[in-house]
């Protein structure tokens, strides 16, 4: 069956009218269930089965999640989308959510006119994204820029700002940084894009090239490519970026490739 509900934000709801009379408590609100999966960017698409309807109309459905095994449906609560088909709701939470050192739980729950009802908890650790096999056939901490391949002695992670996560790593003759949102923690496995604001967006990342000695200069990789990232462990990457273009002036454009491990 198909049911189309209105979402509202507000959890309890006086009851108004007259309902048929139930001789059990729990027949008048819903019943569900939960089941939450790791997608294989690192998010989690969390499925809610309403098992039986119950007599009170059902105005709202979501889900919430927390690191406690108990908690309320107001923690980093999401809204179903605004149908129901076949008794299932679905909604995605992103992958910036989770930190795959830590368990996670998540119920889901409905809204009736008069009270709300709560599933069972379902939880899930190691939840991080599925490693990502970069195009770059490069040997590890390799960087090629300028018809040169310089080697990558050191790299420093992570530097803080209020804004922004930063991690640098030198080379020969360069030094390259690159730039995330502090606001999403540390990168996750994922393939970012480039960007040149100072405070990238989710997803992206800055990529600066800090050429060092007689010819010093300061380029930006050019917007929209891709930089592909493994997170290894809890403090371990992999960044990666294959025949990068940027602008030497206002008419050269030339290219950078970088297998940086730390």
């Amino acid at each position: 069956m198909k049911k189309t509900i209105f979402l509202f934000s507000t959890v309890v709801f006086l009851l108004e009218g007259c309902v048929k009379w139930e001789r059990n408590y729990e027949d008048y609100f819903p019943q569900l269930t939960v089941s939450a999966e790791v997608q294989s960017d690192g998010s989690v698409l969390l499925t809610a089965t309403i098992e039986e309807w119950g007599t009170l109309n059902t105005i709202g459905v979501g889900f919430a999640f927390s690191e406690s095994e108990d908690f309320g449906i107001d923690e980093n609560q999401l809204l179903a989308t605004n149908q129901i088909g076949d008794n299932i709701f679905t909604a995605l939470y992103s992958k910036n959510n989770f930190d795959p050192l830590k368990t996670y739980y998540f119920k889901s729950w409905a809204i009736t006119d008069a009270i709300y009802s709560i599933s069972s908890v379902c939880s899930l650790d190691n939840v991080e994204a599925i490693p990502i096999d970069g195009p770059c056939t490069y040997p590890n901490n390799y960087f090629f820029m300028l018809n040169s391949a310089e080697n990558v002695y050191s790299v420093d992670p992570w530097y803080n700002d209020f804004y922004v996560n930063s991690v640098v790593a030198n080379a020969s003759n360069t030094r390259i940084t690159f730039t995330f949102n502090s606001a999403f923690g540390l990168p996750n496995t994922g393939i970012y894009t480039t960007t040149n604001d100072d405070v990238p967006d989710n997803d992206f990342v800055k990529v600066k090239l800090d050429r060092l000695g007689g010819s010093t200069f300061i380029r930006t990789l050019e917007p929209g490519q891709n930089v592909y990232i493994n997170r290894t462990s809890p403090t371990s990457w992999t960044i990666e970026y294959c025949s990068a273009e940027w602008v030497f002036n206002s008419t050269t454009t030339l290219e950078s490739s970088a297998y940086i491990t730390f």
